[in-house]
């Protein structure tokens, strides 16, 4: 629907007194967010007498997503009576998104329920800004851990020319029977080709013909790197 249509249909729904139901309200948001009509977006969630989980997710998410307005998500978030794990998503996000890893943090730490979403989103802010103790640190805290959270720490320790201990944590990995992807591989050739670390990166080249792994053209570059090194 165009903005003018959708406009239309709004003049509507207020002459017929129907644009105040939650349901009808909740649409609105979502349509002028779509138009990136941010004071009309804003003057139909204040309008409506009754906003629902759905309604307050809605207009979190616009000020997060389309407006790029973390300082009135943040207003926004406080006055939410009921936050579930999906509210606490949308502001974690958020503020990953906009590279505060301190307000992330902190919202992190205050959500009373924590699920591997959640975990791997911090998880992977941190490694991304180099603090990988910090993300050691949360990998030994989380409750459970999936490939997305090996790959993070794994890449984390890369990052920082600790093949050896990336390499621990591969062994580990294994030992859990989770097998590792592509991710996982890549990111230990590179830090072998940038380690010169030939040995490991021999025996790698050696467990993926032994795997019969599908070679990718990462992986494949990885592989040359760790030839000509």
């Amino acid at each position: 629907m165009d903005f003018a249509k959708g406009v239309g249909l709004h003049g509507q729904l207020f002459k017929i007194g129907v644009h105040l139901d939650v349901f009808v309200g909740t649409s609105l948001i979502d349509f002028y967010t779509a138009m990136g009509d941010l004071n009309t977006t804003k003057k139909v969630f204040e309008e409506l007498p009754v906003n629902d989980e759905v309604t307050w997710y809605v207009m979190l998410s616009s000020y997060v997503n389309k407006f790029n307005d973390m300082e009135k998500a943040q207003d926004l978030f406080e006055k939410i009576p009921c936050k579930d794990l999906v509210i606490w998503h949308t502001i974690i996000l958020g503020y990953v998104k906009a590279g505060d890893l301190e307000l992330a943090k902190e919202y992190f730490d205050r959500a009373p329920v924590k699920d591997l979403l959640m975990y791997n989103t911090i998880l992977g802010c941190l490694a991304k800004n180099g603090e990988v103790e910090c993300v050691l640190r949360l990998f030994h805290e989380m409750p459970c851990r999936d490939l997305v959270s090996w790959n993070t720490v794994i890449g984390g320790l890369v990052h920082d020319g600790r093949i050896n201990e990336a390499m621990r944590f591969f062994h580990q990995m294994k030992k859990v029977n989770l097998l590792p992807d592509d991710v996982t591989l890549a990111s230990l050739l590179f830090g072998c080709a940038q380690a010169g670390a030939l040995d490991t990166g021999k025996w790698l080249h050696s467990y993926i013909d032994r795997r019969c792994a599908e070679l990718n053209a990462v992986i494949g570059t990885a592989l040359v790197l760790i030839s000509y090194a």
